[in-house]
Parts: structure tokens; sequence; C-alpha cells
């Protein structure tokens, strides 16, 4: 199945424990997000990894900070859209996550989430600068989208020549944070044509407002297919056979051969529905999480 659009949030939570409501209800499902992205997380490995799942979208695909508290980055993506997480080296405390998101034309699009602390230094904006068109071509990707929390106001240079080395464009001209400053980037080559930034409200208790990306790329997506699993073991037979003999035959099974056949088979389907137990079970919904979760190719 493909989509003309990819809807990306982005936001700066500072805290996903304590904005995770607010996050999923009036951002993440309000604005039927295909990708969301947060920095900030302020997770830890103490933190349970089903934490959070929001129905119809995957498990969070995080980063935490390790060693130091704050920080964070992690991503979830609408159940049904094609991606996989990159393994990708960056320089020592570096807080990203590297995804390849299929294209409707079998390529890629290399998204980016990364936070950089104020006191981290230019390391994580020169490594992109330097490698970006390596890590474009060793995962096929034809474009690229780098979003997060950059802080790249204290770090001008390295942010102006990130811009001009690599032909890209930031698409956030609003403030970012309450207090004015812009500091939630959202970084491509796509033409200006097909790229739209929104700023949306702040999350929960948070200083940053959201930003909504909204790209008209074509994406891979799949359809979910759904089957019924029948509890057989749980069914109640004896409630199963007196509605059968009650039944009025009779009254139901009029008409021609075909109409008999089918009132027939409505009605075995009619009882067993309600004495047998039974449940909905999406066939893609493993293999997706675990396709979002599965790390490919290596680092640079």
């Amino acid at each position: 199945m493909r989509s003309p659009n990819l809807t990306v949030l982005s936001a700066n939570v500072r805290g996903l424990r304590t904005n995770i409501g607010d996050l999923t209800h009036n951002f993440i499902l309000r604005h039927r997000t295909d990708i969301a992205v947060v920095t900030e997380t302020w997770l830890t490995n103490e933190v349970e990894s089903t934490f959070g799942k929001i129905p119809g979208y995957t498990h969070w695909i995080r980063e935490d900070r390790h060693r130091r508290q704050g920080g964070g980055v992690a991503i979830c993506l609408k159940e049904g859209l094609q991606a996989h997480r990159l393994d990708i080296e960056t320089p020592p405390l570096t807080e990203a996550v590297f995804l390849r998101v299929v294209m409707a034309n079998g390529t890629g699009l290399l998204l980016c989430a990364m936070y950089r602390s104020p006191r981290q230094g230019p390391d994580p904006i020169n490594f992109l600068t330097e490698h970006l068109d390596d890590l474009l071509t060793r995962h096929r990707c034809r474009h690229v989208l780098i979003v997060g929390d950059l802080n790249h106001h204290m770090e001008g240079a390295a942010y102006e020549n990130l811009l001009t080395v690599q032909g890209l464009t930031d698409y956030v001209t609003f403030p970012t944070h309450e207090r004015g400053g812009t500091l939630d980037p959202a970084i491509t080559d796509l033409g200006e044509d097909t790229v739209t930034c929104h700023q949306l409200g702040q999350v929960g208790s948070s200083d940053h407002h959201a930003i909504l990306i909204k790209t008209e790329v074509g994406v891979a997506r799949e359809e979910a297919v759904s089957r019924t699993i029948w509890l057989w073991d749980r069914a109640d037979f004896s409630s199963l056979r007196k509605d059968l003999q009650r039944t009025d035959w009779g009254a139901i099974l009029t008409g021609c051969a075909d109409e008999k056949a089918r009132a027939f088979t409505e009605r075995l389907k009619s009882l067993q529905r309600q004495h047998v137990p039974h449940r909905q079970y999406n066939q893609d919904d493993r293999r997706r999480s675990e396709q979002a979760s599965t790390s490919a190719g290596t680092g640079v």
C-alpha cells in the first residue's frame, strides 16, 4: 500500500513518563502522526521496553542516556509503516536514532532523530556534515530528514556548515521554545514544495513547542491482515447443543438451495460466535514490531 504523505511529529517532552498522556492523545493521535520523535525522554534502562505503547503504533525505539541523568531520544511508528532502525556508530555521548523509511519507489528516507545537549559541543553536528553522504549511499537512501533538539543556536558555525555542505534546508522558521528560541529543527534535502512545518502547543509540562512536519513523499505501508482465533477448548458445547435444538429450521431454511445453504451457514456462525470464545489477531503486528527494532547495517 502506498501513501503520498508522511507526517512526522517532533517534540522535546522533558520527561516522557510525565507527559506521555498529553503527547499520546493531544498530539500523536490527534494529528494522525506516522512517526513520532521525542527528545529529552529522561528514560533509563530501569524503564521497561514496553513503556508507553500507543495503540496502533510500535513500541518506542529508544536511545537512553547512560550514566547521567536527563537526555534520551525515542521514536515510535504507526503500524504498517515500513521502516527499520540502522546501527550507526556515532561520536561518544551522541544521543541519536537513525531509521531507514521505505519510500514508494523502493528507495529510502534516512531519518535522524537527535538530541544535542547545550554543553556537548559541535561533534554530533559535525558528524552529520562529514558522514551524511556515506550514510545515504550505504543505506540506499535518496533523501534525509533530521529532527530533534540540536540546540544549534549555541553551535551556529557547525549548524550553518551542515546546511551549506550538504545542501539542506531547515524548514522550522518559528520559535520552538517558550522563550523564543528555535531549537528543534526540521532539516532536509526535500524541496520546499513538498514540506510544510507547523508550530503546535507545548507537550504537558515541557517548555518546548512540538512541531508537525508534513512531507508529500510516497512511503510504503503494509496493510494489516487480521484473523480470528477460536478457543475451542473453552467452548460452551452444552449451550451450543441446546440452541441448535431450539432453532426453528423450518423458518430459517426457505427459498432455493443456495439461500438455504447461506441461511444454514449464517446460523452456525452466529452460534459459534456466541458460544466459542475468540479474539482478533493481527498477523503483521509481531513482524512489524520486530522489523522496527531490527538493526540493519553497521557503523560508518
